[in-house]
């Protein structure tokens, strides 16, 4: 764990030192909301997560600066019990944007820190005259994880935009997100 964390800081230490001698123009320039369906990896079923974020600014003309943060939970039953799986991510991501005439595509990638929570619940019940004792169990726990995506924003006016995009989460549950949302932009 140290050494992911040393290697994070060093690659953050590298990129604010890239960004500085680029003429970086960063600063809270706009936020987004957006809501996405959510893949997580097996045994965990599909889910709606929703979320919303910072724009930084952009380091050259075409490589911009986000903070995002983006929240799932899944409950179902299992038998007699019920599980519940969440992931609350805090995401930065730098993405290279192509911008077109009517709209601008993007790729791009980052780090995420997942806090993921587990819980089970497994109420009393009986078979046969017998009653068998319930009992509940959490965990919880955080991860560096890394990221990819790739999406359009399609602006309505100069300061909002539609935004769609697909994100790949690599962590110690990979998930893909299909979502949308909208942008808007502050200042000039």
């Amino acid at each position: 764990m140290v050494k992911r964390t040393v290697f994070v800081l060093m690659i953050g230490a590298i990129f604010a030192c890239t960004s500085l001698a680029l003429g970086a123009d960063i600063g809270f320039k706009g936020a987004h909301l957006r809501a996405g369906y959510v893949m997580p990896e097996d045994p965990i079923e599909s889910t709606i997560g929703f979320g919303g974020g910072v724009d930084l600014g952009t380091i050259t003309d075409n490589i911009g600066l986000e903070v995002q943060v983006f929240y799932w939970s899944k409950s179902y039953d299992v038998g007699t019990a019920e599980w519940t799986y969440s992931d609350l991510a805090i995401k930065l991501h730098g993405k290279y944007m192509f911008p077109m005439e009517t709209f601008t595509p993007y790729i791009g990638g980052g780090l995420g820190f997942h806090m993921y929570s587990f819980e089970w619940e497994q109420p009393s019940y009986s078979v046969g005259g017998y009653t068998f004792a319930g009992g509940t169990y959490d965990d919880s726990e955080t991860k560096i994880g890394f990221h990819f995506l790739g999406g359009l924003q399609y602006p309505f006016s100069e300061k909002i935009s539609l935004i769609v995009e697909a994100e790949y989460d690599l962590a110690d549950l990979d998930q893909f997100i299909i979502g949308g949302g909208v942008a808007m932009k502050f200042g000039q």
